[in-house]
């Protein structure tokens, strides 16, 4: 068996497949930051963690180029499954929460990943050591990305400099198909300026201060949200706020990324008026926003409206168009839906069964990549088993694209209702124009 590392022609024939899939299932793919990485150096990238496989595969098509992965090491008990994932470019790693004496396991891994630094293939870790669908990081961070660079900066046949890029993952959403995705690539954190500023400065201490900055670097690329308390509040404020912020000012907020930047530039700002009134004992501001955001968030979920039906604020132009092509597109649904009714049975199942929601999209995706095409072959010769060429070709060209239009078609349908349900609600337009009026206090 060669190097985890090594170039594999089938390896790069279902990537080339499995790119195509993924980019397939988001409307839109923002990437920025690619100019900031460098061409001569060993690159480990830290992204953040919030979807489970999905994560890793943003990594992989960011940029198209081999890479190799690290995962929790429980899942590679299976002899024939580890064989799968190395085949996948996936290396076990074990976590604190695997205990000390497992800990000690990890010398082999972080020794085959300096060698991928050493044939200059980027190494991907994902410093949280878990997952969670929030707008958060898990810290604080794990060591051992910082274990491996200074592992690979101290190797002499390491030739390029070693360097940690932060990476910012965002979705639209973390639970639905067909939505936005922005990948931001940060600055390179070049390991070697922390051993020339803290020579004297012993390895755990020197860990800390790289993971406090890797930390500070991450938070910079992402909607972070500063603290749990009022979550769900500050979340909706937060956006509802930066689209006001764009219908008043010319910022730029069109792009998802820029969104996203709004929406994090708010919370923050959010978060330092609480601060400073925990300060003097009292808040001018910030319980009437967390207040009415609660009162915003238990209104929409209550009554099933989207928040973007809130911060577009549909008008009745705009709910006739989407209720026309919801009408006109209704025959196509039908048809589009007889045949991939496995996948939609299959994707209720995964939503009602799993436990970790943040395996939905990943179970998705593997149904369009997989599971699909092999319905697909079974339809193709049926159809062409009981008919004349023409009418199977006609047949199966209108079933081959059937679960991709009828998760839009869901999708096209959900927003109307929304809408509609947001234009019938006479207490949210009160709740936004309290909202709107401390718009102009922290803004």
């Amino acid at each position: 068996m060669g190097k985890i590392q090594d170039k594999n022609i089938f390896y790069e024939l279902i990537k080339w497949y499995a790119g195509k899939i993924f980019r397939s299932t988001y409307r839109k793919t923002e990437i920025r930051g690619l100019e900031n990485i460098p061409e001569n150096a060993a690159i480990i990238y830290a992204p953040n963690h919030t979807s489970g496989m999905t994560d890793a595969l943003s990594m992989i098509f960011m940029d198209g180029k081999r890479k190799v992965f690290v995962a929790r090491a429980d899942i590679f008990r299976n002899p024939h499954v580890a064989k799968i994932l190395y085949f996948f470019k996936l290396m076990p790693i074990n976590r604190m929460r695997d205990g000390i004496r497992n800990m000690k396991n990890n010398g082999d891994t972080f020794e085959k990943a300096v060698d991928v630094l050493r044939d200059g293939v980027p190494f991907v870790i994902f410093p949280e050591g878990t997952h969670r669908y929030e707008h958060s990081l898990i810290t604080p961070l794990q060591k051992g990305i910082f274990r491996i660079a200074l592992k690979a900066e101290k190797d002499p046949d390491v030739k390029s400099p070693v360097c940690i890029m932060p990476v910012g993952i965002e979705y639209s959403n973390y639970f639905r198909f067909f939505g936005t995705q922005a990948i931001t690539v940060g600055k390179p954190i070049y390991i070697s300026g922390y051993m020339e500023k803290y020579p004297e400065t012993d390895t755990n201490s020197l860990m800390n201060i790289m993971r406090d900055d890797l930390e500070k670097e991450m938070k910079k690329l992402i909607f972070h949200v500063p603290f749990d308390e009022n979550y769900n509040s500050l979340i909706d404020c937060s956006r509802i706020l930066a689209a006001m912020r764009k219908n008043r000012r010319a910022t730029g907020c069109g792009s998802f990324s820029n969104r996203k930047n709004a929406e994090s530039t708010i919370a923050e700002r959010i978060a330092e008026d609480n601060a400073a009134a925990a300060s003097i004992m009292q808040a001018p501001a910030f319980p009437e926003i967390m207040e009415t955001g609660n009162l915003v968030h238990d209104e929409r979920t209550a009554k099933k409206i989207r928040i973007c039906s809130i911060i577009r604020r549909p008008g009745r132009a705009n709910i006739a168009m989407r209720s026309f092509s919801a009408v006109l597109l209704l025959p196509f649904a039908i048809a589009w839906s007889i045949p991939s009714m496995p996948i939609a049975i299959a994707d209720l199942l995964a939503e009602r069964l799993l436990k970790d929601k943040a395996f939905i999209n990943t179970f998705r995706f593997i149904g369009f990549a997989v599971a699909w095409p092999v319905l697909f072959i079974a339809y193709a010769v049926i159809l062409f088993s009981g008919m004349s060429w023409q009418p199977a070709a006609l047949a199966c060209a209108i079933i081959l694209p059937a679960p991709y239009c009828i998760y839009r078609y869901g999708r096209l349908v959900s927003i109307l209702l929304s809408d509609i349900r947001f234009r019938r609600n006479k207490r949210l337009p009160m709740l936004l124009e309290r909202l709107e009026k401390y718009f102009y206090g922290i803004m």
